[in-house]
């Protein structure tokens, strides 16, 4: 886009997407088995290819499915490529992996889930070479002076750790709108002990020993001072409600901490308006929104869509002073 009008691009024409195959009954008892393969440049898939290949069985236990991925990913690191410096190389978080897990339902949308996570991660350039420090463009050359990208300074780390994850959730949908409460917690725990050898060396991973917690909850209500929708608004004339929607979420993290884990201010899951990391990188935070949303068919049936307005507040609590660079 260039003043409002659509530009075609030499990026914009190389070919990328995703291919997914999937198998929804390999062993005769629902076990599925799917492969998805993705590239932003088909024409050199190796670039960035990423993958996952799953399992998952759906009846292990009572309400609880078991899976098995493997996976290949490759993100923007939007701690050293935040959205608003446009003068900074960009730098990838390339993760390699395999990840085993059980989740167990219980209720409408209730969820607990157990996983084990082992995965290789590095830091590359766009080029897929190892970036080892953080860059900034100054006086047009490249100053590699900031901060380490990993754990071991090396570009490299690897990580084992558990992660335990529970969601409680009544929101139903209500004809487009939804209404309830949904609470959500994630704990990450590091499990990578290092024993020093002779000569410097260590044995072990050099993923961290850490405690990464986050925790939301969001509700979605009637807007007040409005009046409630009746059964026939809902039922025959297919309105939905006009809702308020309050949502709160806290994060903390003790011990090490590789800067492709650290919390970031900004985005479309953080504080909209910013993109991601734009706001900075913190060890710990704490977020609030307010939401109102009112869905123009309640006030004419010519009138597609929702109207939003919403306002939002994010503070790393002063955490950032703590982070490397």
């Amino acid at each position: 886009m260039k003043d409002g009008v659509p530009q075609v691009t030499r990026q914009s024409l190389i070919p990328g997407g995703s291919v997914e195959l999937t198998h929804e009954n390999l062993f005769g008892d629902s076990q599925s088995l799917s492969l998805s393969l993705s590239s932003s440049d088909w024409r050199n898939p190796a670039a960035d290819l990423g993958y996952q290949l799953s399992y998952t069985e759906p009846f292990y236990a009572p309400n609880t499915t078991r899976n098995v991925q493997v996976f290949n990913t490759r993100k923007m690191s939007p701690v050293f490529t935040p959205g608003a410096e446009s003068d900074v190389p960009p730098v990838f978080v390339d993760r390699f992996g395999a990840k085993a897990w059980t989740s167990h339902t219980g209720g409408q949308d209730n969820k607990v889930e157990h996983n084990l996570l082992l995965q290789q991660i590095s830091t590359v350039d766009e080029n897929g070479q190892a970036v080892v420090k953080g860059t900034k463009v100054a006086r047009g050359y490249y100053a590699d002076n900031g901060p380490p990208t990993t754990l071991s300074g090396t570009g490299k780390d690897t990580s084992l750790s558990y992660q335990g994850f529970a969601a409680m959730d009544n929101v139903q949908f209500v004809n487009g709108n939804q209404l309830g409460t949904r609470m959500l917690l994630q704990m990450d725990q590091g499990l990578n002990l290092q024993v020093p050898l002779p000569g410097g060396r260590k044995l072990g991973f050099s993923g961290g020993l850490y405690n990464r917690m986050v925790a939301s909850l969001t509700h979605f209500m009637q807007l007040p001072g409005l009046k409630p929708l009746t059964d026939d608004d809902v039922w025959l004339k297919r309105k939905a409600p006009n809702t308020l929607v309050l949502h709160g979420r806290v994060g903390n993290c003790l011990g090490d901490m590789g800067s492709y884990d650290y919390f970031t201010l900004g985005g479309p899951y953080s504080v909209r308006g910013y993109s991601p990391g734009e706001l900075g990188a913190c060890r710990r935070f704490v977020e609030a929104a307010a939401e109102v949303r009112l869905p123009l068919k309640n006030y004419s049936d010519k009138m597609p869509g929702t109207a939003y307005a919403f306002a939002e507040l994010g503070s790393d609590l002063g955490s950032s002073r703590s982070l490397a660079g």
